[in-house]
Formats: C-alpha cells, sequence, structure tokens
C-alpha cells in the first residue's frame, strides 16, 4: 500500500506518542531531500513543470497544515 504524504504528516503530528513516528520522520525526511535536490524529474502537479516541485510541495504542506489546524495564523 502506497504511504501518502498526508497520512505521513497525520501520523508525525497527530500522534506524537506513535511508536513509528522515527520512521515516519526518516520517510519524510528522504521525501522532502528528493524534491529539494531535484531528484524527482517529473510534474509533481498536473498545473506546474516540474522545476517548480519543491514550490508545490510547499504550497500542498502549507495548505494541509492549514485545513488541520485552522485556529492557527500564518
Amino acid at each position: 500500500m502506497p504511504v501518502s504524504v498526508p497520512y505521513l504528516l497525520t501520523c508525525v503530528i497527530l500522534l506524537s506518542s506513535y511508536l513509528g513516528l522515527t520512521m515516519h520522520a526518516t520517510i519524510l525526511a528522504y521525501m522532502f531531500s528528493l524534491v529539494e535536490m531535484n531528484k524527482i524529474t517529473v510534474p509533481l502537479s498536473p498545473t506546474i513543470p516540474s522545476d517548480q516541485n519543491m514550490v508545490y510541495v510547499q504550497e500542498f504542506l502549507a495548505n494541509l497544515l492549514k485545513a488541520a489546524f485552522p485556529h492557527l495564523n500564518e
């Protein structure tokens, strides 16, 4: 079963006592490093070019966190 970024973030954010926290954090860090080093050569979204993947990930995560914590401000 593929693991999605929202699932991993949910585990990391909401289940702070979760036994697999280190593993999930490691997976997230690796996924982010792949994007930061431009190792992913295909667009992560059909609306952006692949050289904008980092911007897409940043915006995606910001929106995900805003949805999870609507009471917080930017």
